[in-house]
């Protein structure tokens, strides 16, 4: 699962915050975060903003927009060696039901050997109600 699933046929769309109208109860947002073993860190710009990092459709061809800009998405490093990489969706694009996504990002390898301590990454989905703050873990994947 991933933040706020929906069905590939239909439109989907993330109930959000508009202008300045009250907060609706039920507006969301959804993030993936990647974490890495001990040793690693991913490369971190400005303001924690993510280098060369994009999310996106797995085997999308170039003219689809199955990907995720600036303008639906967010990307953070934090982590005390920044080893917390996280995509915050702030637009309406959700992820789809049953579509594969990717995440491409450079990462530092360990100045040491790590086998076999750091051979998993973890990788988790959550949404977080904003009205209320409460954040729900929708799924957990350890990456072997």
């Amino acid at each position: 699962p991933s933040p706020r699933m929906g069905s590939t046929t239909d439109t989907v769309k993330r109930r959000l915050q508009q202008a300045l109208a009250p907060l609706a109860p039920d507006a969301e947002e959804g993030s993936l975060v990647l974490i890495t073993p001990a040793g690693f860190g991913f490369r971190v710009g400005d303001f924690e903003g993510c280098l060369e990092s994009t999310l996106e459709r797995k085997d999308r061809l170039l003219w689809d927009d199955e990907f995720f800009p600036s303008t639906e998405a967010t990307c953070t490093v934090t982590g005390t060696n920044f080893n917390v990489l996280t995509y915050t969706l702030i637009n309406q694009k959700a992820l789809l039901q049953r579509v594969t996504y990717s995440i491409f990002s450079s990462v530092k390898n360990p100045d040491v050997p790590s086998w076999p301590s750091s051979d998993e990454w973890l990788l988790e989905s959550f949404k977080k109600f904003i009205a209320t703050e409460q954040t729900i873990r929708l799924d957990s994947y350890l990456v072997p």
